[in-house]
């Protein structure tokens, strides 16, 4: 009987909520067309550099003038000559238990009051209470600026893909939203940074193969290839220029005799080498420099031996 109701009562709702649009326009759509991309190469969004510079800087000289006032303070606490306040600079408890009877004695210091001689003890406890909020702002501010200057740009056609969605022949949002992505130096994509390199920059660029549209959106042409494929192409290109590499060096110095020839053949292959390793991997230079000598090496020990005798 309970779960025929509970039944019930289900259809009901269901008949009452309303059925969603098919093509819903505006902000729901373009959010939907974000989040369709497999690989999330459509998360992109403005960092508004100027703005979080002046920010950081607002709130740096917002410290800066509490570390003058605090400066001041203890100055004055250390030119007042009482002997209770001056030892409360060394002694942090005993400079707790002045300001917490301070305050018993009178709760209340107008801005006149706080800033007298006497009251400096108040005054740099106060500061101190300000400086703990504002300091933990600001280096918050700072780790997140800094993680957010470490993110990359989105890739041309991405941009170019989000920005006909604003502003091509039927954009689906207007007004200020329009202009987003007109400062193109301004934007960043929250996808982890992809493979750099040239080989992989071009295969996304020019991939050969038709493109893959899951959406029932008849407004919405943009077709996405998965990342894997042009991962997988890259791999593929990557095994064979290494075993192409490695293998006609093997068999042109074991054939080859006369020494001039084998150490010119030695640096022909090792810049081989050194431009397979920049052009299909996102190696940094000091790992090219250390390949680059390990082959050399390898190349050399071989040569070295007498293999014909063996």
């Amino acid at each position: 009987m309970q779960a025929s109701t509970a039944q019930t009562d289900v259809e009901v709702n269901s008949e009452r909520t309303p059925k969603r649009p098919r093509n819903i326009g505006g902000y729901p759509r373009l959010a939907a067309w974000i989040a369709r991309d497999p690989d999330n190469e459509t998360f992109i969004f403005r960092k508004f550099d100027e703005l979080s510079a002046k920010n950081l800087m607002n709130m740096q000289n917002d410290l800066s003038r509490i570390e003058d006032e605090l400066k001041v303070a203890e100055d004055q606490v250390w030119a007042s000559k009482n002997v209770e306040a001056i030892r409360g600079l060394a002694n942090w408890e005993l400079s707790q238990e002045r300001v917490k009877e301070q305050k018993a004695r009178e709760p209340n210091l107008t801005k006149q009051d706080e800033l007298k001689p006497e009251n400096m003890e108040r005054r740099k406890a106060k500061l101190e209470k300000e400086l703990k909020v504002k300091l933990k702002e600001y280096h918050k501010a700072l780790l997140l600026q800094a993680k957010i200057c470490r993110l990359d740009r989105p890739s041309k056609e991405a941009q170019e893909a989000f920005r006909s969605k604003l502003k091509g022949s039927a954009p689906i949002v207007f007004g200020r939203a329009q202009n987003l992505l007109d400062e193109q130096k301004d934007v960043v994509s929250l996808r982890p940074t992809l493979d750099t390199d040239p080989v992989s920059r071009f295969l996304r660029a020019h991939w050969p193969g038709p493109g893959e549209s899951d959406t029932d959106d008849p407004g919405d042409q943009t077709e996405h290839f998965p990342e894997s494929k042009v991962k997988f192409t890259v791999a593929i290109i990557n095994l064979i220029a290494a075993m192409i590499i490695l293998i006609a060096s093997i068999f042109s110095l074991y054939y080859v005799s006369r020494p001039k020839v084998k150490l010119a053949l030695i640096g022909i292959f090792t810049i081989l080498f050194a431009t397979s390793i920049g052009f299909l991997t996102s190696a940094k230079r000091q790992e090219i420099f250390a390949a680059c000598a390990a082959y050399t090496a390898v190349l050399v020990v071989f040569v070295s031996g007498d293999l014909k005798k063996c």
